[in-house]
């Protein structure tokens, strides 16, 4: 049975909640007092009809709409772009708190506008390009008195549809200048100024960053037996460069990163009774829902405290894309630097609809009903305890290669449930506390009421490469593509890496090796949170891989 939804938002007293806000029953008003707004959109012949439900916390409240564009220039900025005032002051809800606006959108109307404001560059509204609906509510009689909501910083983005009658692109852009528009930098850092900080309620950190990564990482399984081995063949090819360059080749050194042991009062490395140094443990809290859904989709979620930054970061990794024969896999890492470790810093921002917003990808690749600040639970704890090396190439190419002794804890069932687990990683490029690779937002506040004309002189030399945010600025799943740009502008030391990788794995572990499933996945699956037949992907290959060459089950031992 179907069920209109805009329907059964206004006649059922279910409690629902959107963006974090909760849906109020029919006649009552929005429960903390703050009004807010869920913009749609429906194909026309024209465009598209965009409606705006709109719920209110008191009657007689005049509200101003705007449709918005959030536009990456080619100098790397990003704009807030206005593209149409909806209405002005309406007052719709004189006896009620809730009210349903419906605004027809012309594309060739606004595309016109949009080649004025850009001359240079291809931008068309069409199908799947992402708008936004910003409100702004009079709460006074000052223009200062006023609450806003939507717009690219909370709930307002709409995605359009292709209009009736059509069904391709009109865009003219080649392959080669779509491509071109992608990022090229394995690390790109967008600076959180106030007006994003306080979008969000100040949970983000100001002057902090909101990051994402390309990360190329060769990961493998091992047994304890061949964890102790492999330490000391590191250990001693660390003291032998002529030896490691045998191996290697010329170009590269290995060497012990000893900042991560113990010191004793003199600054001293701690020996263990076996004459190995002793790892000062990495101790990281990984977040999931209420069901680990997570970790069955090869997600991790976690906070950590960098000390040397004096700030925490929460780092999201949305999964494991394809391992190539040499068992180095590609994958994405965003980070969002906040004011502290609660979850309640980034909740806002986890759930809202702006452009760099990662997690939304919980709601594609989960479920689309999927609130992502319901994932910010605590779930499982790993101590890592870590041997980490530097493999350096001459050209400033480098490689962390890190041997972990891992012991994972439910942190939710009372009978405390513990495992052990061993990996050798090996990652061609980590996320760093901040990225080199500065890009500055121009934020919604002070954009939102200027005529487009006034836009002209800025956007007028902004090339080519200006498109839609959707299409740019922090890493996509599209750059992960061995033919894309990113990857392609850095196939040779991806080439490279990926061949000392591969020699160093032989040395390591020999050819019967096994492809690392995702740390926070693994340890899920044997702490008998997820169940075999939903175990992650990364896990179910390191599963059958260890039934056919009849090793111990997960190279592990449960401590429960």
């Amino acid at each position: 049975m179907k069920i209109n939804l805009k329907l059964f938002l206004t006649t059922s007293f279910l409690t629902l909640t959107v963006w974090g806000q909760t849906i109020p029953s029919p006649g009552r008003p929005v429960a903390d007092k703050r009004a807010f707004i869920i913009p749609s959109a429906t194909p026309t012949n024209d465009g598209a009809d965009v409606a705006v439900d709109i719920y209110y916390a008191k009657k007689n409240t005049p509200v101003s709409l705007w449709l918005q564009a959030a536009i990456v220039g080619s100098n790397g900025k990003t704009y807030i772009v206005p593209l149409r005032q909806l209405d002005k002051d309406v007052n719709v809800n004189p006896n009620g708190y809730y009210a349903k606006q419906v605004y027809s959108i012309n594309y060739a109307e606004i595309n016109k506008l949009l080649k004025k404001m850009f001359p240079k560059a291809d931008l068309e509204i069409e199908g799947g390009t992402p708008l936004f609906v910003y409100a702004r509510f009079q709460t006074g009689n000052s223009y200062q008195s006023h609450h806003q909501w939507g717009g690219v910083d909370r709930g307002g983005k709409v995605i359009m549809p292709q209009k009736l009658g059509t069904t391709a692109s009109r865009r003219k852009k080649s392959a080669a200048i779509v491509s071109s528009m992608r990022p090229t930098e394995l690390d790109i850092g967008i600076v959180i100024d106030k007006p994003l900080s306080l979008a969000f309620g100040s949970g983000l950190k100001v002057g902090g960053q909101i990051k994402s990564r390309v990360e190329g990482e060769g990961k493998y399984q091992i047994t304890e037996e061949e964890f102790k081995q492999i330490q000391k063949k590191l250990f001693d090819l660390a003291k032998n460069p002529k030896k490691f360059k045998e191996l290697a080749g010329k170009d590269w050194t290995l060497q012990v990163e000893d900042r991560y042991y113990k010191k004793d009062s003199n600054g001293q490395t701690v020996l263990g009774k076996d004459g190995m140094p002793i790892p000062d443990p990495m101790v990281d809290t990984y977040y999931d829902s209420d069901r680990h859904e997570a970790a069955e989709k090869d997600m991790a979620i976690r906070y950590r405290y960098t000390a040397g930054n004096n700030s925490g970061s929460w780092n999201f990794k949305p999964g494991l894309t394809e391992v190539d024969e040499n068992g180095v896999a590609y994958r994405l890492e965003y980070g969002v630097d906040s004011v502290g470790s609660k979850p309640d810093a980034i909740k806002a921002f986890a759930d809202s609809s702006h452009p760099f917003n990662f997690f939304d990808a919980i709601r594609t690749k989960i479920s689309a009903k999927s609130q992502p600040s319901s994932f910010l639970q605590e779930a499982v704890k790993l101590t890592d305890y870590r041997y980490k090396f530097m493999l350096k190439n001459k050209d400033g190419l480098a490689i962390e290669v890190s041997i972990d002794a891992v012991d994972a804890e439910d942190l939710r069932s009372s009978r405390k449930k513990k495992a052990r687990y061993y990996q050798i990683e090996m990652d061609i490029d980590h996320l760093a506390t901040a990225s080199t690779n500065i890009r500055s937002t121009q934020g919604s506040s002070g954009l939102m009421h200027i005529d487009p004309k006034s836009f002209e002189a800025t956007f007028k030399n902004l090339n080519d490469k200006t498109d839609f945010l959707a299409n740019g600025d922090i890493h996509r799943e599209v750059d992960l593509a061995s033919s894309g740009a990113l990857r392609q502008a850095h196939a040779k030391d991806f080439t490279d890496a990926t061949n000392v990788i591969a020699k160093l794995r032989q040395t390591l572990i020999g050819a019967q090796w096994i492809p690392g499933s995702q740390k926070y996945a693994h340890a899920a699956y044997l702490l008998g949170l997820v169940r075999p037949q939903d175990a992650s992907e990364s896990v179910k290959t390191v599963l059958k891989l260890e039934n056919y060459k009849s090793k111990k089950i997960m190279y592990c031992k449960r401590l429960f």
